[in-house]
């Protein structure tokens, strides 16, 4: 078990929509935040005060990985890419600006 902390802010994305709009509103954001990791996965994100001492209470044995300066941190994996050379003319676009950087 590992705690990662203290971040100044740490920005979940717990009960967003799937799709759709979002307004700043709708973001949760912990102050003093941290991350206690699982066997590599995110197990819990909370205060990070409140995380260590849930682990001390419960005498579970953990490593910590103190972050010093100031951090905004968002905990998630977001797959933000897209193929657009498949999109016929994105792809003569390419092909046009790749000959002419190469001559």
């Amino acid at each position: 078990m590992k705690l990662i902390g203290q971040f100044k802010q740490l920005v979940t994305l717990r009960n967003l929509p799937l799709r759709g709009k979002l307004s700043d509103n709708q973001l949760e954001i912990i102050e003093n935040g941290g991350i206690l990791i699982e066997n590599g996965l995110i197990k819990k994100v909370a205060e990070f005060e409140v995380l260590k001492e849930e682990l001390e209470n419960n005498k579970i044995s953990f490593d910590l990985e103190l972050i010093e300066n100031e951090q905004i941190c968002l905990p998630s994996f977001v797959d933000s890419h897209a193929y657009f050379i498949w999109w016929k003319p994105f792809q003569r676009f390419c092909s046009a600006k790749c000959r002419k950087n190469l001559s």
